[in-house]
């Protein structure tokens, strides 16, 4: 008996941003960004999850983790952009982690996490201010949050992390 093509899981294959980025998914299981904004192609992005809207967010979280959220969609995504590009503090980061603490950097670990994930924003190296529950897959409205972690030398890494702007079309193929 034939598939019905309605029966065919649909891949993602792509998603664009609202100021126009587009983040393509690469055969090795990375991402890579064109910027809009500067015709810029960005080196690939090697873990990405998607952080819900503040409506979603807000009414779910605990007392003591508003004030960070904010008290407006413009204050969030504010307050997650000071944590991921530590914008007014060298010591804020925000990293992708499972519900056990562990960080995740690679998409292939963050596909294969049977639960929850999570962004978690940091004040310094072991101390989390508070986390968002995040989708493994694009939905329109929320924010994509990539990260890289290249190695250097001695052991050392340099990690890059972006808060995009809100997916707004979400290209797939069957």
């Amino acid at each position: 008996m034939p598939i019905k093509q309605s029966e065919i899981p649909a891949h993602v294959v792509s998603f664009e941003t609202e100021l126009g980025s587009r983040y393509t998914y690469l055969p090795d299981g990375t991402t890579r960004r064109f910027r809009q904004v500067s015709e810029e192609i960005m080196a690939p992005q090697e873990a990405i999850v998607f952080v819900p809207p503040y409506e979603l967010v807000i009414g779910q979280a605990p007392d003591y983790a508003k004030p960070f959220l904010g008290t407006s969609p413009a204050e969030y995504v504010r307050r997650m952009i000071e944590y991921a590009q530590k914008v007014g503090n060298p010591n804020f980061r925000a990293r992708i982690m499972d519900s056990r603490g562990n960080m995740l950097w690679k998409n292939v670990d963050i596909k294969a996490e049977p639960g929850q994930l999570y962004l978690a924003f940091l004040s310094n190296k072991h101390t989390v201010d508070y986390q968002v529950p995040v989708s493994k897959e694009p939905k329109e409205g929320y924010y994509p949050f990539d990260a890289t972690r290249r190695a250097l030398h001695d052991h050392a890494y340099e990690n890059m992390t972006h808060l995009g702007s809100k997916i707004t079309i979400i290209n797939v193929s069957s």
